[in-house]
């Protein structure tokens, strides 16, 4: 044999071993290509009219630009004392509410007093450039998806939010929480309202990094770096208290999945065999089955994109998957060992990372 081509014998197994591969791209292909009304109103639901922005926290602001943005929208803004106050730098500017820049758009010395326009491409700059301008537009997010969080009182920023020991209210508008907070979502049924910033944490799924004690009752200011406390000390009775949490929120719940033996990483899980068995046998079987049993993420539509035989090794076979399957792009002789099934393929007993997600919206 001479350049590139394979071994007839070669070419034949890689064909097998890609098979279950091919068969769930073309599954999620054809989810693409469905009609919209049928994957979009289930799942969007959850997130319809949530303030994933934020803007009430946002300062100095010239224009909103976009009064609310979809579950995937930029959070965009175009902001006054640029160059004065934050020296010209969006990165500067996003995290001085404990945001994060995604890029900046130059806002010409022509443009009107107010809108944020269609931007030509050359107007856009990266996060870490500084421009010596009175305003410009910065595009930030928030890492920690505060607003998807669940069983706060008011959300007073990027990763943090007021927590309210009698149990959250989660009514209202962003107005009528008042200044400096937005109003939140209630406690899923189900889930016991949190006690301590560390209930609070574990209940999105992230870490507790700070416990303060508020002002007062409603507030989103701390009393004073004395009052801090332990993430395990308990609110207080009247005031509650001030939760920051970390970490990288998982939108698809999998930290609250029933039936599962460990959350392997954000949408996969380690599942036992005999509850395979009992759905089925097969992951795709699992995932759909989580349809309104997820406390908080009930109006998901669940689907299998990913399944993995455990092998005796848990969420271990899981990661190394993912090696092996990065070897065998350029490797021949590692096709055969990817422990990658479809997510059809009946586990016949044996435990298995199922991988789940929803349509994004």
């Amino acid at each position: 044999q001479t350049g590139s081509r394979l071994p007839k014998s070669s070419a034949h197994s890689r064909a097998r071993a890609m098979a279950p591969l091919l068969r769930a791209s073309a599954a999620v292909a054809a989810l693409l290509v469905a009609p919209t009304s049928a994957l979009e109103r289930p799942n969007r639901a959850l997130f319809q009219g949530k303030d994933k922005c934020m803007k009430t926290l946002w300062p100095d602001v010239v224009d909103h630009c976009v009064a609310n943005v979809g579950y995937h929208g930029s959070c965009q803004a175009r902001i006054g004392k640029f160059q004065a106050k934050y020296g010209g730098s969006c990165d500067a500017y996003c995290s001085s509410f404990g945001f994060q820049c995604t890029y900046g758009l130059e806002v010409s010395a022509d443009a009107p007093a107010a809108g944020c326009g269609d931007a030509a491409s050359e107007s856009y700059f990266q996060c870490s450039e500084r421009r010596p301008s009175a305003e410009a537009v910065c595009t930030c997010t928030d890492s920690s998806d505060t607003f998807l969080w669940l069983g706060a009182k008011k959300l007073c920023g990027a990763g943090r939010a007021l927590v309210d020991a009698s149990g959250a209210d989660g009514g209202g508008s962003a107005a009528a929480v008042g200044a400096g907070a937005v109003a939140a979502i209630p406690p899923p049924k189900g889930l016991v309202s949190a006690s301590t910033c560390e209930e609070f944490c574990t209940m999105q799924g992230l870490t507790c990094t700070a416990s303060e004690e508020p002002t007062a009752p409603g507030s989103c200011v701390a009393a004073s770096v004395a009052a801090s406390q332990r993430c395990d000390g308990r609110f207080d009775a009247e005031r509650g208290g001030l939760c920051r949490c970390s970490g990288s929120f998982d939108r698809t719940g999998s930290y609250r999945w029933p039936d599962r033996l460990e959350t392997c990483a954000a949408g996969s899980v380690l599942v036992a065999g005999a509850v395979l068995k009992e759905m089925g046998g097969t992951c795709e079987r699992y995932c759909s089955g989580l349809r309104k049993r997820v406390a908080g993420f009930e109006h998901l539509h669940y689907s299998c994109y990913a399944a993995c035989p455990a092998q005796k090794l848990g969420c271990a076979a899981f990661r190394e998957s993912g090696a092996l399957q990065a070897q065998a792009e350029s490797s021949t002789n590692a096709i055969s060992a990817v422990p990658v099934s479809d997510c059809h393929t009946d586990m016949a007993g044996m435990d298995a990372v199922c991988s789940c997600s929803f349509l994004d919206l």
